[in-house]
């Protein structure tokens, strides 16, 4: 299925997602193929389980149809686990992984009333980090409040660690063999570049970078930043990741697999 126009989209078993400038009714247009389509392969769609989400200061917001239906206007959405908001600040997505957060270590953490440093860390580690950091290279908030939020989450949840309760959050994070969600946050980026820039993924990282090409010094892969007006873009994944990139040494970004790169990065970040 193709939707022309300067329109994409992703499709999915169960779910297809359509965007595109809203600068006319193309998007409409890709809509009525979609429905077209879908009727001549006797498929019904449900336009009580479609959402419209419009970004961007000058969107028109014009409304869109299916079959003649009104589909429902939303300022977030939930998507494969993130919620994502019409202006991109992902706040509520912050708030709903701090909530999850803690309510997995009260499930967990809480059962045990010996918990020594080995043991927390290993179920810290396991069951409640992750959830911090999930899809931190898309989801990531720029504003400063909100990464305080996150990084707050981790300085209390330490703390349950009753042994150690009584130091410094650097020095709980030193006995728990951990690091900073800054440090985890930025060793994600580095390492999805690394992934996209060394075709581990189906992605053509041409589509994603765009080259230094006259480097004068620093390593042999080294990328630009583009001109970003605003915020959320001047934080989006792609420019966040331009001065810690070229900031990595040579031998850091010629590992020859990701487990070897995975290794080399976290021996230089320390």
């Amino acid at each position: 299925m193709v939707c022309h126009l300067k329109i994409s989209g992703n499709s999915y078993a169960d779910d297809f997602k359509i965007f595109g400038p809203a600068i006319d009714h193309s998007l409409q247009v890709a809509l009525n193929q979609v429905f077209s389509w879908a009727n001549r392969n006797g498929l019904k769609l449900n336009p009580d389980k479609c959402i419209v989400l419009h970004f961007g200061f000058n969107n028109p917001n014009f409304n869109y149809f299916i079959g003649g239906k009104t589909l429902p206007t939303n300022s977030t959405h939930r998507d494969l686990g993130i919620i994502v908001d019409n202006k991109l600040t992902f706040d509520q997505h912050v708030d709903s992984v701090i909530n999850k957060a803690t309510r997995t270590a009260h499930y967990i953490l809480k059962k045990f009333i010996h918990l020594g440093t080995s043991y927390f860390s290993l179920l810290y580690k396991t069951f409640i980090r992750p959830i911090l950091e999930y899809c931190s290279q898309i989801c990531r908030p720029f504003h400063s409040t909100q990464f305080d939020k996150l990084e707050l989450c981790q300085r209390r949840l330490t703390k349950w660690c009753n042994s150690i309760r009584h130091l410094s959050y650097e020095e709980r994070l030193q006995r728990l063999k951990l690091t900073t969600l800054q440090e985890r946050f930025n060793r994600g980026d580095l390492i999805l570049t690394f992934q996209i820039l060394k075709g581990l993924f189906n992605i053509n990282s041409c589509d994603i970078f765009l080259f230094n090409l006259s480097r004068t010094r620093g390593h042999s892969l080294k990328i630009k930043g583009s001109t970003a007006r605003l915020n959320c873009r001047q934080h989006f994944f792609t420019e966040r990741v331009v001065s810690l990139w070229n900031s990595l040494p040579e031998y850091v970004i010629s590992a020859s697999s990701l487990n070897s790169f995975k290794s080399r990065l976290d021996a230089w970040m320390k």
